[in-house]
């Protein structure tokens, strides 16, 4: 789509990688990002509770949201201020698998905003076919 407002928004509470994994998941989702709009230069964010810390503090170039409670409420706050100035101009990429963020995808695309899902197999329907399945981008 040639958006120049990227943004990847990663829920690790909802899509956990192990110590080992969390390397190769970052290295996907970026190479995922990379591949839906190449032109534009995509900032990331990763959602965590306080047992992922040690996870989160291995990967690079991902701004941290470290969570007392659930990320939910955090992260959709967060796309939706993300988004709001330049909606059309924005891309957001959300790498997730619970069906609570329906509203926020319909929230960001009402506003123009293009969302995508990255998400490993059997994330939520709801959430993919609020996406849109040709925006469905599956992990490895």
């Amino acid at each position: 789509m040639n958006r120049t407002i990227v943004w990847t928004l990663w829920d690790m509470q909802n899509v956990a990688p192990s110590a080992e994994e969390a390397a190769q998941m970052s290295a996907a989702i970026k190479a995922a990002v990379e591949k839906r709009e190449p032109k534009a230069k995509s900032k990331g964010r990763i959602y965590y509770d306080s047992s992922q810390a040690k996870i989160a503090d291995r990967l690079n170039g991902w701004r941290r949201a470290e969570c007392e409670g659930d990320c939910d409420e955090e992260l959709a706050n967060d796309a939706r201020s993300l988004a709001g100035g330049k909606p059309r101009d924005t891309a957001i990429f959300l790498a997730a698998k619970d069906g609570d963020y329906v509203g926020l995808v319909n929230d960001l695309k009402a506003k123009g905003a293009q969302v995508y899902l990255i998400a490993p197999r059997g994330a939520s329907r709801r959430l993919a076919a609020a996406v849109g399945q040709e925006n469905v981008i599956l992990l490895p």
